[in-house]
């Protein structure tokens, strides 16, 4: 009868050893028994905390303040630092492609204007020689004719022209003229504001031409 009675109260004793495993074992499973609770659960059976298992039992959806908090690996750490930066390299390659393919653009425009400016450089300078060419011809043309009209003049009446005409003038016709012509109407000044504008004249063509003023003479004294 005694051994009957020991051998159910075994049973019953390895019946709740063996669900108390598996509460246990669901339990730490399930995240809601870890070893901090479990060391609280042992000091509560060992009688060091009083009233600690409500403490211990709480469930795990207290807040995460309550909890302490879990250092990051150094090697997650590392890896996600590496993460970073060669991020932050892909970032810098691309600005600098960005960057490089500004400047050669940049350069493109620039070159293409400086070409169209010398083009247009060089076109105006074609424009002025064309018409500087023009124009001497058409003064060619025109200082000829004027040759020949003084030329045909009388002395006397060429040199009153002349003095209504401006002395740069007057220097290109008496040093075009012929000789004995210019020589004429050189003569011609009598007045002594003509003698005067005669010598101003004569002062302008020795400055330009003296062998030219010696051939036509200077008229001094008059």
């Amino acid at each position: 009868m005694i051994r009957r009675l020991y051998h159910v109260l075994s049973v019953v004793a390895i019946t709740h050893l063996l669900a108390l495993g598996g509460l246990v074992g669901f339990l730490v499973f399930s995240g809601r028994l870890d070893g901090r609770r479990m060391g609280l659960i042992a000091q509560v059976l060992r009688g060091e905390i009083a009233g600690g298992v409500s403490a211990a039992s709480q469930p795990a959806s207290q807040p995460a303040a309550s909890q302490p908090a879990i250092a990051e690996p150094a090697e997650a750490a590392l890896a996600r630092s590496a993460q970073q930066q060669e991020r932050l390299q892909l970032l810098l390659a691309r600005a600098r492609r960005e960057l490089q393919d500004q400047i050669e653009l940049l350069r493109a425009v620039e070159l293409d204007f400086d070409r169209k400016l010398a083009e247009l450089q060089q076109q105006r300078q074609q424009l002025l020689a064309l018409q500087n060419k023009l124009r001497q011809q058409r003064q060619d043309a025109g200082f000829a004719k004027m040759l020949e009209y003084f030329s045909s003049l009388q002395p006397k009446v060429a040199k009153s022209l002349l003095q209504k005409t401006k002395d740069a003038d007057v220097v290109a016709i008496l040093m075009a003229l012929d000789a004995n012509k210019g020589k004429k109407i050189i003569e011609a000044c009598k007045t002594p504001e003509e003698l005067e504008w005669i010598r101003r004249i004569l002062e302008l063509i020795r400055n330009a031409d003296p062998q030219r003023a010696t051939a036509l003479g200077e008229v001094v004294g008059r």
